[in-house]
C-alpha cells in the first residue's frame, strides 16, 4: 500500500510522527495494536481492512 501511494518508508514514518526504524518494524511483521493499525491506515489514506487483505497478484 505504501509503495502504491508513492511513499518511502521514511515518508510514511514522517506522516505517523515516528522514527523510520519503528515504522520498518511494523512493515516487517511486528505485532501492532489495532490503534496503530488505524493510525497507519489513516496515514496511507486507506481503510484498516485494506491493510489486512492478502496482496493481489498482478
Amino acid at each position: 500500500m505504501r509503495k502504491a501511494k508513492g511513499l518511502t518508508q521514511d515518508g510514511a514514518a514522517e506522516r505517523l510522527h515516528m522514527a523510520m526504524k519503528n515504522y520498518q518494524r511494523i512493515e516487517y511483521g511486528q505485532n501492532i495494536t489495532l490503534k496503530m493499525l488505524a493510525r497507519v491506515a489513516n496515514a496511507l489514506g486507506v481503510s484498516p481492512a485494506d491493510l489486512l487483505d492478502e496482496p493481489r497478484l498482478k
